[in-house]
């Protein structure tokens, strides 16, 4: 999913983009977030359990989860490379 539909389905406003035409949708852009949110985003509203997932996909890992995954990587690669 695009970031730009998913920050527009978590906004609370939602405005059609100023330079956004009629006749043309920009791929991946603010434009085509909108119009996927006035098709789509009724039912992602629906849904809590979806915008819960869909914020914490839209919310940056912490400092700790960065440290905690940069360790693991450095695991596995060290285990593959020991003999077996």
């Amino acid at each position: 999913m695009f970031a730009n539909v998913r920050k527009e389905l978590l906004k609370m406003r939602h405005r059609l983009p100023r330079d956004a035409r009629p006749d043309v949708v920009t791929m991946g852009g603010a434009d085509e977030a909108y119009y996927y949110w006035e098709n789509w985003g009724r039912f992602w509203e629906e849904d809590s359990k979806a915008l819960e997932w869909l914020r914490g996909i839209v919310k940056p890992p912490s400092a700790a989860q960065w440290r905690s995954l940069k360790a693991y990587v450095l695991v596995e690669q060290l285990l593959v490379l020991l003999p077996r």
